[in-house]
């Protein structure tokens, strides 16, 4: 599986002939991805047409639910009038913290993201998740890999640097262009920091 970052929340996952993409269009910032061909496209807010933003004709999820699609099995459970989601793909659960904020999780939330294996989250405060917060979602998840989404890059205004969440959040990271993971390489003991580079 090899994942990459758009910006904001967009993510693209791609998967034995499966593409997913995640959040292409973030209207609190007008940004929406370039056309990018996709299998399924995941939304964390219902605004916008998010299939709008990818080319072919892709499996929108937009909504708490359970769906299957391209043997990927998404989870997606409400937060604040958002829906947060688990996707498993190749054996591997990815928790998935869109553009929103949250404090801490409860219940049925909790149960649901609890114990994946990766987590992408939001940092960059303001609109979203600040890095104390992000912590606080990473200490109740307990990810053997956490990704950060949604900070300072060179469009973005108003947003902290993911250095602020480097600071906040003390443990080994990884700067990468594109990441790339198979189930038996997830760390075992400590959880690592994956930055993906836009």
């Amino acid at each position: 599986m090899q994942i990459s970052w758009f910006g904001y929340s967009a993510f693209r996952i791609q998967s034995e002939g499966t593409t997913l993409i995640t959040d292409p269009v973030d209207q609190a910032s007008k940004f929406k991805i370039n056309k990018q061909g996709a299998n399924i496209v995941v939304a964390s807010h219902e605004d916008g047409d998010p299939g709008n933003a990818v080319s072919g004709t892709p499996f929108i999820i937009s909504g708490p639910g359970e769906y299957e699609a391209q043997s990927v099995f998404v989870q997606g459970v409400t937060v604040n009038g958002a829906t947060v989601y688990v996707m498993t793909i190749e054996g591997i659960s990815i928790a998935y913290v869109g553009a929103l904020k949250v404090r801490e999780l409860t219940g049925e939330q909790l149960s649901a993201l609890e114990g994946a294996d990766i987590l992408i989250v939001p940092v960059g405060g303001g609109p979203v998740c600040s890095a104390k917060e992000a912590v606080q979602i990473i200490n109740q998840v307990e990810p053997r890999i956490v990704i950060p989404s949604y900070y300072r890059i060179a469009q973005s205004k108003g947003l902290d640097a993911v250095q602020v969440f480097l600071k906040e959040y003390a443990a080994p990271s990884e700067e990468t262009d594109k990441f790339k993971i198979r189930k038996k390489d997830l760390p075992q003991e400590d959880t690592k920091v994956i930055i993906i580079k836009q």
